[in-house]
């Protein structure tokens, strides 16, 4: 689109590795793609990237400011930048624990210096903030002309508890890649898993996630399906390992060997290619997260899973509850083993049933794909631009 306005995205950036670099790396290359350009051959979709580290990193052409998460000078730099470019929109990307200051703060300093209308998509939005939590969040919505969210939930939340205006929140799906439905077995041998039933988890490790729910689970589904393997993809969040080191990874791994488990779960501790994470995807008969709390309100890795046509298993997250819904997955309680064991069972054996809620939620992500989800953020920058 030729006449698409010019962008600054705000975020943690790739080569960060963290799901919101690589949401706002995704969205970036999906909207350059939907103008007809290569990103960051010209200056239509650039990036301010939000860093944790005092030295710059090897970001791309499109990355034209760097912010030091705990300077606020640089909040005050990045808007003057971006206030003398040609751009028309910012696209905020708001999480907790990127921006600098108490519960954040630093991020008001961009914004009220910010002299151009801004898009914040707000990838968290909690239940029950604490009282400077709601403070900071309730700012940006305030100063934001428009704001994103991944979940009707997230909407509900924000009209009921943080007062924002209805007309003012839209409701735009999580990106995901665009596979082709099909079956798991011609991807087994990539992975290490021909002939195996094939369970997968993927994302950044932290003790949120519950895997070790899953693991106990998998004791109890591994006297009927011996040739199961569950596969835990991803490395350790940085912010976890630094604080923690590889503590809760070391004690699922001792958990797999009390539990006698080690010929059926494998650790990929590492960080890996969209094409090789779709490979994964692609390979697994069923899909699991064990998370431990409801208020997940959005989730990459699951909006990912179901667009590669995959059954899930899954807590009930407020993500979960949503994107599942109408036959498009199982949910089952919270740290409730057995009832996980069950339905991973369930599915494993009866493959019609698997079949048929891969199928319903393969259906539902086609309005998930990155070119949706950039022609509707599009659209909105649009309507933002031209008030």
């Amino acid at each position: 689109m030729s006449s698409s306005p010019g962008l600054y995205i705000v975020s943690t950036y790739v080569p960060r590795r963290c799901g919101l670099a690589t949401f706002a790396y995704n969205m970036a290359s999906a909207l350059a793609a939907g103008r007809g350009q290569k990103l960051g051959a010209d200056g239509s979709v650039a990036v301010v990237a939000m860093s944790e580290r005092q030295r710059r990193r090897s970001y791309g052409a499109e990355v034209r400011a760097v912010v030091r998460a705990s300077r606020p000078e640089d909040y005050v730099a990045a808007a003057e930048l971006v206030n003398g470019s040609a751009a028309a929109v910012v696209s905020l990307q708001h999480e907790y624990g990127i921006f600098g200051g108490r519960t954040g703060r630093y991020v008001l300093d961009f914004l009220e210096r910010l002299r151009k209308p801004v898009v914040t998509t707000l990838h968290t939005v909690l239940a029950e903030p604490k009282p400077r939590q709601r403070e900071v969040l309730q700012e940006v919505c305030r100063r934001s002309a428009a704001l994103a969210v991944q979940a009707q939930k997230a909407a509900e939340f924000l009209t009921t508890l943080y007062d924002v205006p209805e007309d003012k929140v839209r409701v735009i799906h999580h990106g995901t890649p665009d596979v082709p439905f099909g079956g798991s077995a011609p991807f087994k041998k990539a992975v290490g898993a021909a002939g195996r039933q094939v369970l997968l988890t993927f994302g950044l490790i932290t003790p949120r996630k519950g895997l070790q729910f899953a693991l106990r689970a998998m004791a109890d589904v591994l006297p009927q399906f011996p040739t199961s393997l569950y596969i835990i993809l991803g490395a350790t969040h940085p912010a976890i390992r630094k604080r923690y080191g590889e503590a809760y990874r070391n004690s699922l791994q001792r958990a797999v060997y009390r539990l006698g488990l080690h010929n059926h779960v494998r650790f990929v501790n590492r960080y890996v290619s969209l094409d090789e994470l779709v490979t994964y995807l692609r390979a697994t008969d069923l899909y699991v997260t064990p998370y431990l709390n409801e208020d997940q309100i959005s989730s990459g890795t699951l909006a990912y899973a179901v667009a590669c046509g995959k059954a899930v298993v899954s807590t009930p997250y407020w993500y979960a509850r949503e994107l599942l819904d109408d036959d498009r997955g199982v949910l089952v309680p919270f740290r409730n083993t057995k009832a996980l064991a069950f339905w991973v069972s369930e599915l494993l054996a009866h493959d019609d049933a698997r079949a048929y809620v891969a199928r319903r939620a393969y259906d539902y992500s086609r309005r998930m794909t990155w070119a949706r989800s950039a022609a509707a953020y599009e659209e909105l920058f649009h309507d933002v631009a031209g008030r």
